[in-house]
C-alpha cells in the first residue's frame, strides 16, 4: 500500500514535470518569435535592396533612352529631297470646251407642197449642184389632178442626211434633207467671262476629234455676253477639204490665252497652311522657307507671282519633312519642262484633195 510519503513524492515529481513542460513551451514560443522577427527583417532588407536595384535600373534605363534619343538626333543626316530650277518661260493659259461642228454652208431643204415623197434623186454622201433636183413630191388627192412637184438644192455641196424615205408623207414644215458644204467647217465657242475677255483674233485655236487635231482660225468675237449664261461667244473656222471631220460632230476646242513670260513651279513645291503659301529654297545645303504668292496655272502647275526669282533652286519633292534651316541633300535637280501648249504637229491630219462639189 502506498504511504502518504510516497504520494507526496509523486506529487512533487508531477509538479517538476509540469514546470519543465511549461518552461519548454515558453522557450519554444520565444524561439518562434525570434525566428519570425529575424525573417521579417531579412525580407524587408531584401525588398529594400530590390527596390534600390529597380530604381537604379529604371534611372539607368531612362538615362540610356534619353542618351539614345539625343544620340539619334545628333546622328540624323540631312533630309533627302528633289529640287527644281526656277526658270522664266513663255507659256499660255489653256481653255477647253466642247463645240458642235457645222458646214460653212449648209441648209435644211423643205418641201414646197404637202404630199408624199415619190422619188429621192440623190443618195446620202453624193455631191449635188445648186438647182439640181433632190426629190419629188406627189400632191395627188381625191378629186384633184395628179401633180408631181420637184424640189431642188439651194446650194452646191453634198447630201448630208435624208430625214425621210420614199413614200413618206411630208408637209411644208418638215425638213426633208440636209445639204452641206463641209470643205470648211465652223464652230461657235462659248467661254466664261474671265477667259473670253482674253481672246484675241490671233489667239491660237485647235479643234480635236478623238485623236485628230487641226488648227482653226477665229472669225469673230462677240462684243456682248449672253444674257442667260453670261458667257462670251466667238466663231472659228477650220479647213476640212478631205471631209474627215463631219458636220454635226461634237469636238473639243482648245484655246491659248494670255501668252507671256511666267515663273512656273510644280504644285507639289508649295506648302499651304493658315499662314499662307510657302516654298523651301535651297541655299548652301540648307532649306530656307520663303513665303510666296501664286495662281493656279493648271492641275499640276502654279505660277509664282512673288517670293521667288529666276534660277532659285526650290524643293519639289520632300518639302513636308522640312523646316526653316533644315539641312538637305539634293537627290536630283530637275529643269522644269514647259507645259505642253499649242498644236501637236504630229497629230495634225493633212487634208487630201477631194472632188469638187457638184462634179
Amino acid at each position: 500500500m502506498k504511504t502518504s510519503s510516497d504520494t507526496l513524492e509523486q506529487s512533487k515529481i508531477c509538479t517538476r514535470l509540469a514546470e519543465m513542460a511549461a518552461r519548454a513551451v515558453t522557450f519554444s514560443f520565444l524561439a518562434s518569435l525570434l525566428f519570425v522577427s529575424a525573417c521579417t527583417k531579412s525580407g524587408e532588407a531584401t525588398e529594400q535592396g530590390r527596390g534600390k536595384e529597380e530604381t537604379k535600373s529604371t534611372q539607368s534605363g531612362k538615362f540610356e533612352k534619353s542618351s539614345g534619343a539625343a544620340g539619334t538626333r545628333g546622328k540624323r543626316g540631312p533630309a533627302v529631297v528633289q529640287t527644281v530650277l526656277v526658270k522664266k518661260q513663255r507659256a499660255s493659259q489653256r481653255a477647253e470646251t466642247s463645240v458642235a461642228l457645222v458646214g460653212r454652208k449648209q441648209t435644211n431643204v423643205f418641201s414646197k407642197v404637202s404630199g408624199r415623197v415619190t422619188r429621192i434623186s440623190v443618195p446620202e454622201g453624193r455631191a449635188v449642184k445648186a438647182g439640181q433636183t433632190l426629190f419629188q413630191v406627189d400632191r395627188s388627192e381625191p378629186g384633184e389632178t395628179y401633180l408631181s412637184v420637184p424640189v431642188t438644192s439651194p446650194i452646191s455641196g453634198w447630201v448630208g442626211r435624208w430625214n425621210v424615205t420614199e413614200g413618206t408623207q411630208v408637209s411644208t414644215q418638215d425638213a426633208v434633207v440636209l445639204v452641206v458644204d463641209d470643205q470648211t467647217l465652223i464652230a461657235n465657242i462659248f467661254l466664261p467671262v474671265q477667259e473670253w475677255v482674253q481672246v484675241k483674233l490671233n489667239s491660237k485655236v485647235v479643234i480635236r476629234v478623238q485623236d485628230l487635231e487641226r488648227p482653226a482660225k477665229i472669225l469673230t468675237i462677240a462684243r456682248a455676253a449672253e444674257s442667260g449664261s453670261g458667257r462670251g461667244a466667238l466663231t472659228v473656222e477650220l479647213s476640212n477639204s478631205d471631209h474627215v471631220f463631219k458636220s454635226g460632230v461634237v469636238a473639243m476646242a482648245a484655246l491659248e490665252l494670255d501668252t507671256r513670260e511666267r515663273l512656273l513651279l510644280p504644285a507639289s513645291s508649295l506648302r499651304i497652311s493658315d499662314q499662307g503659301a510657302a516654298a523651301f529654297k535651297v541655299e548652301n545645303g540648307k532649306a530656307a522657307r520663303v513665303k510666296v504668292k501664286y495662281s493656279l496655272f493648271d492641275n499640276d502647275t502654279v505660277e509664282i507671282l512673288s517670293g521667288l526669282q529666276e534660277n532659285d533652286v526650290v524643293v519639289s519633292v520632300g518639302a513636308h519633312q522640312l523646316f526653316d534651316g533644315a539641312e538637305v541633300k539634293v537627290a536630283e535637280v530637275q529643269d522644269l519642262l514647259k507645259p505642253s501648249r499649242g498644236i501637236n504637229e504630229s497629230r495634225i491630219n493633212k487634208p487630201a484633195r477631194s472632188e469638187e462639189a457638184g462634179k
